[in-house]
């Protein structure tokens, strides 16, 4: 690939399918689908994944890049079609050879926010989506794609996507995943491993859903190791799915009830750090900071000086017996520590945990194991430096000790 094609391909933000991953979500599809559509196509791999494992009778690509259309010769088959166009395009079911809708739509859309058009936001309408979304027009291309392949699938069809971690564990999107599965049928979801795309440590999912079928009860999450071996799967009811359907967050809650808890059922009080980053280093006063949170040893922190309170504006104080974790950062779930003594401001990269007496031991002995480290991993959001929420804090399950 040419350096101007490399750039062209990052702008578009386009990570292409490892053929690996392609045979994974074709295998995800139970369904021997005979008319199937690849939105954004690329370099192929999804549709040459569906004509290794399934014998179609039509395989039309649609990509906007001209340059793709001899990557996707295959072998001159009659079965396959390739159009170029825009595949958010309103119009593109007019665009394409005329025909059935489809019975399995593929896709891995590419990973940007488009400038907004108006034609978005008829196709989500279109797709029944449109009030499911907050209201903002920053939408990144997956939900687009979802959108538009929904209307491109016949009823019962089977739409299989690679999406990114905001799909599937995003705060802003549960009502998408909520109305996804009120419409549809959302049949198992594969947490893909890191770095399985070239440049970008974004967490990618697998997902399958059935159009307009009812939702199951329980949907199967699954994932994959960087080995390429599927684990067994977690069942989930579609409820708590909707809240998030990663197969690390569940599998690591999913201990016998009696050997867990939860910080709500520790009564926490949990408080973020008041004070920016920019307060900080002008204030000329000791602050706890992540960079001050031990990852290892007693994970005590003992202050030499009280913080002085001033009249100004008041920051959280981390006090004796208070127990800290970091909100953000790459490797935040190992952070965490108790006060022993001392009293200073919080950053607001930390959260403070207060519990009674009672339950002080068995929260901070919980939160700095090993399976307390892995719910914390598995309960963070983002690409990079990642972040974990007040809410998702609050739910995670944790081993008594």
């Amino acid at each position: 690939m040419t350096v101007e094609a490399f750039a062209a391909d990052a702008a578009m933000g386009r990570f292409y399918t490892n053929p690996s991953i392609g045979d994974v979500l074709i295998s995800s599809i139970r369904a021997r689908p005979k008319r199937i559509i690849d939105l954004g196509s690329g370099g192929g791999a999804l549709t040459l994944a569906a004509l290794r494992k399934w014998s179609p009778t039509e395989i039309i690509t649609v990509d906007i890049d001209e340059r793709k259309r001899s990557r996707l010769d295959y072998s001159n088959s009659r079965r396959h079609v390739h159009v170029v166009a825009d595949a958010l395009d309103f119009d593109l079911p007019r665009l394409l050879p005329p025909g059935a809708l489809f019975d399995a739509a593929i896709c891995n859309p590419p990973y940007i926010t488009p400038t907004w058009k108006p034609a978005f936001r008829a196709i989500l309408e279109d797709a029944g989506l449109a009030d499911a979304i907050d209201g903002s027009p920053l939408l990144g291309a997956d939900v687009l794609f979802l959108a538009q392949n929904l209307r491109l699938t016949k009823i019962g069809g089977r739409v299989g996507l690679i999406v990114p971690d905001g799909v599937v564990t995003g705060r802003r999107l549960v009502g998408l995943r909520r109305r996804i599965m009120s419409d549809h049928c959302v049949e198992s979801v594969v947490q893909l491993p890191r770095n399985c795309f070239k440049s970008t440590e974004a967490q990618a999912f697998i997902m399958v859903l059935a159009k307009q079928r009812p939702q199951a009860s329980t949907i199967s999450l699954r994932q994959l190791d960087n080995a390429g071996k599927l684990s067994e799967p977690v069942l989930v009811d579609a409820d708590r799915a909707a809240e998030r359907c990663d197969y690390a967050y569940h599998s690591a809650t999913q201990s016998p009830a009696k050997q867990t808890f939860t910080l709500k059922d520790a009564k926490a009080a949990i408080v973020r750090g008041s004070m920016h980053s920019g307060e900080a280093k002008r204030s000329h006063h000791p602050y706890v900071h992540t960079s001050d949170l031990p990852t290892e040893g007693p994970r005590r922190l003992s202050f030499s000086k009280d913080h002085a309170i001033s009249r100004g504006r008041k920051f959280a104080l981390a006090e004796p017996g208070d127990i800290l974790v970091a909100r953000i950062g790459r490797n935040l779930h190992f952070k965490v520590a108790i006060v022993s003594t001392g009293r200073l401001p919080l950053t607001d990269s930390i959260f403070r945990i207060r519990v009674t007496r009672r339950w002080r031991k068995m929260v901070f002995m919980g939160l700095s194991s090993q399976q307390g480290a892995a719910a914390l991993q598995a309960a963070a959001r983002g690409v990079g430096a990642r972040v974990l929420t007040k809410d998702d804090l609050m739910r995670i399950e944790l081993l008594r000790s």
